[in-house]
C-alpha cells in the first residue's frame, strides 16, 4: 500500500492548540496510535511543537544522557516523519477569524480544542477574544464543516472562587458567583457554549477539566515555583501545611482525550454534552509537590510554618505600596499576591469517578514518574552549584569581616558557643535587672554594686580549699582595663566624633544632598524609635544583633540577591522622582550627586 493509499485510509482529525503543552503531548499520542491522519493548528506559524531549549553554561541540552533531550527529539523526529509521510499536516491559524477556521477544520471528522492563551496574556479583552468569542467561531466552523465531535479542553478551576476549598468535588458542583481569576470565567463561559452546541445537528461534544496540569517544558508550575524559590518567598509553609491539591500529568490528559473520542464514537448518552474532571487520582498535599520540585532543581524546599492571618496582611500591604509605586515606574509583578497565597492555603480535590465509569479514563503515568519526567525538562533553571565548589571555605565570609574578624565577630557568629552563651545569659540578666525589674536606673546599678562588693567581699573571706575543691583567688590584674585597649577605645571614640563633626559640617554647606538625605532619614527613623518602648526596641535589636548576621552568613547568596532587587527597585524610584522634579532642579541635583561622588572617590 503506498503512502497516499495509507493517508486515505486514515481518520482526519484537527488539533487546535497543538503547539501548548497539552495539545503536542495529545498530537504526538494520536500520531503513535497510527489511525488518525492529524491536522496541528496553531499562532505560531512554525512547524516545531518544541522551541529551543536555554542553553545553561557547561550544559548540553541535546546531550543524550539527558532524558528530555531524547524526549523532545523523538517527538519533534515523529512529527516531521509524519508530516512527510503525509499523515500530518500544520496550519497557522487566528481563532478569532471564523473563515480561517473554516479552511483549516474542513475534512476533519474531530476537533480537539485544546487553545488558550499563554499566561503572560493579561489583558482581558484580548483573553475575551481568545476564548469565548474564538470558541463560538470554532463550534460555528464544526457545524458548517458538518464535523461530527468536538471535545474541548477545560479546566477544573471553572468551579473554584480562588479563595474556599473543594474537597473531592464532583462534576455536579456549580460555577462559583465570583471568580477571583478571570480567566476561569471565561474559560467557563466557553465551556458551556461547547456543551449547549451538543446535539445541534450532527455534532457530538464533551468537555474535559484537568487540574493543575503540569508535565515537560512550558507548564507554568515549575517555572513559578523556582522564581518564587530564587526571590525568598517559598522558604517557609503558609498555614498549616495539610492542604491537598489534585494533579493532571500532560500524557494522562492526551489519553483522557483519546478516550473521550472513543466513546463519543460509541454514542454513550452520558458522554455527549457532558463535562468530565481528569486528574491523576493521586491527590497530594501541595507543599510535598513543592518541595519535590525545589529538591529536584537544587534549592531549599520550605522548613517552616508561617500563620496564614498575620503574613495575609503583610502581602496586602506589599501590594499596595506595589501599586502606588508601580504609577510612577514599571516594576515586575510580586512572585506572591493575596490571590496566589489564597491559592496555596486552599484544598483542590476533585472525584474522577464519573470520567473512570463513563469514558474508561484511567492514569497511564503515576505523580512520582510525572514529577520525575518534568523536572528533568527543567534543568535549565536548577539551581548553579559551582559556585560552591570553588568558594574557598578557609576564607572568611562578608558577615564575618563585616564584624572585624575578631572576636566580638566569633561571639555574635556562634562560632564559640560556650561565649555566646555566657554573653546571653549575662544580657538577659542586664535586661531584666534594669529594665523590667521597675525600678529607676540609679537604684538598679545601686544594688548591683551592692551585690558585687558584698560577693567579692565574701570571695575573699572563703578558705583556699572548701571540701577538697580548691578556691581560686581573683587576681587584681582581672580588674584593669590594658591601657592599648582603653587608648584605641578612646582613639575610636574620638575619631568617631571628628568624622560626624566633618560630615556635619560638610552638609552645612549644601554641597552634599546625598549624605543629607542619609542624615535626614537616620534621624527620622531614630525619631519613630523614641516613640517605641525602650525596652522593646533594645529586645528586638539584641535579637536582630545575634541573629541577623549568623541567618547573613548562612544564606549569604539569597540575602545579596534580595538586597540587589531592593537597591534596583530603589534607583528606579530615585530615577522616576528625579524625572517629576523641575529641570533647574533635577541639574543642580544631579551636579551635586556627581561632585560628592568624586570627592568621596578621591578620599578613598
Amino acid at each position: 500500500m503506498s503512502l497516499s493509499e495509507d493517508s486515505n485510509s486514515l481518520t482526519t482529525c484537527l488539533v487546535l492548540g497543538g503547539r501548548n503543552l497539552a495539545g503536542r503531548h495529545l498530537v504526538f499520542r494520536l500520531l503513535s496510535t497510527e489511525k488518525w491522519f492529524v491536522k496541528v493548528a496553531d499562532l505560531k506559524p512554525s512547524l516545531p511543537l518544541y522551541d529551543e531549549i536555554p542553553k545553561p553554561p557547561n550544559i548540553d541540552p541535546f546531550d543524550p544522557s539527558l532524558p528530555f533531550a531524547r524526549f523532545k527529539d523523538d517527538h519533534n523526529q515523529m512529527l516531521s516523519t509524519a508530516c512527510s509521510s503525509d499523515r500530518a499536516s500544520y496550519s497557522q491559524v487566528d481563532i478569532t477569524n471564523k473563515s480561517q477556521l473554516c479552511e483549516v477544520i474542513s475534512g476533519s471528522s474531530v476537533v480537539f480544542h485544546m487553545y488558550t492563551p499563554d499566561r503572560s496574556v493579561n489583558d482581558f479583552e484580548t483573553l475575551y477574544a481568545h476564548i469565548v468569542q474564538g470558541t463560538r467561531n470554532v463550534i460555528r466552523a464544526c457545524q458548517e464543516c458538518n464535523v461530527k465531535k468536538l471535545i474541548y479542553n477545560s479546566s477544573a478551576d471553572v468551579v473554584f472562587d480562588g479563595v474556599h476549598s473543594i474537597d473531592n468535588g464532583d462534576e455536579f458542583l456549580q460555577f462559583p458567583n465570583k471568580y477571583e481569576d478571570p480567566r476561569n470565567d471565561l474559560i467557563g463561559q466557553a465551556e458551556l457554549m461547547v456543551l449547549f452546541a451538543n446535539g445541534n445537528g450532527d455534532l457530538l461534544t464533551c468537555a474535559l477539566r484537568p487540574s493543575n496540569l503540569f508535565g515537560p517544558q512550558d507548564a507554568p508550575l515549575v517555572p513559578y515555583f523556582v522564581k518564587a524559590a530564587k526571590d525568598g518567598w517559598f522558604k517557609a509553609i503558609f498555614g498549616d501545611g495539610r492542604n491537598k491539591w489534585d494533579f493532571t500529568y500532560v500524557e494522562n490528559l492526551a489519553h483522557a482525550h483519546i478516550c473521550a473520542e472513543q466513546a463519543l464514537q460509541s454514542l454513550k448518552d452520558p458522554v455527549s454534552g457532558g463535562v468530565f474532571f481528569i486528574t491523576n487520582l493521586e491527590p497530594m498535599v501541595i507543599w510535598d509537590f513543592v518541595s519535590s520540585v525545589l529538591e529536584a532543581m537544587r534549592y531549599e524546599s520550605p522548613s517552616f510554618h508561617i500563620p496564614v492571618a498575620r503574613f495575609m496582611v503583610f502581602i496586602e500591604a506589599m501590594e499596595r505600596v506595589y501599586k502606588n509605586l508601580c504609577s510612577y515606574i514599571n516594576l515586575p509583578p510580586l512572585p506572591l499576591s493575596t490571590s496566589s497565597l489564597h491559592l496555596f492555603t486552599c484544598t483542590k480535590t476533585f472525584n474522577c469517578s464519573i470520567a473512570q465509569k463513563h469514558i474508561g479514563y484511567a492514569p497511564i503515568v503515576s505523580m512520582e514518574e510525572g514529577i520525575e519526567w518534568t523536572v528533568e525538562s527543567y534543568f535549565h533553571l536548577a539551581r548553579d552549584i559551582s559556585f560552591l565548589k570553588n568558594r574557598d571555605l578557609n576564607q572568611p565570609s562578608k558577615a564575618y569581616k563585616l564584624l572585624g574578624c575578631g572576636r566580638v565577630a566569633d561571639v555574635i557568629l556562634w562560632r564559640d558557643e560556650k561565649k555566646t552563651f555566657s554573653l546571653l545569659i549575662t544580657l538577659a540578666f542586664f535586661f531584666h535587672w534594669f529594665l523590667l525589674s521597675g525600678r529607676p536606673f540609679i537604684s538598679s546599678a545601686a544594688k548591683l554594686f551592692q551585690l558585687v562588693f558584698v560577693f567579692l567581699f565574701l570571695h575573699a573571706c572563703l578558705p583556699s580549699s572548701i571540701l577538697g575543691y580548691s578556691k581560686p583567688k581573683i587576681p587584681a590584674s582581672y580588674f584593669e582595663v590594658p591601657e592599648t585597649r582603653l587608648r584605641d577605645a578612646l582613639i575610636f571614640t574620638a575619631s568617631a566624633w571628628n568624622r560626624s563633626v566633618a560630615m556635619l559640617h560638610y552638609i552645612a554647606q549644601g554641597n552634599d544632598w546625598k549624605n543629607f538625605l542619609k542624615a535626614l532619614c537616620s534621624l527620622y527613623l531614630l525619631k519613630l524609635l523614641l516613640y517605641l518602648p525602650f525596652a522593646a526596641v533594645l529586645l528586638v535589636g539584641l535579637v536582630l544583633v545575634f541573629s541577623a548576621f549568623h541567618v547573613y552568613e548562612q544564606k549569604e547568596e539569597e540575602v545579596d540577591r534580595i538586597l540587589k532587587h531592593m537597591t534596583t527597585v530603589m534607583r528606579r524610584v530615585m530615577r522616576s522622582v528625579m524625572r517629576k522634579l523641575p529641570a533647574h532642579l533635577t541639574v543642580y541635583l544631579s551636579s551635586n550627586f556627581s561632585q560628592a561622588q568624586d570627592e568621596t572617590a578621591k578620599d578613598s
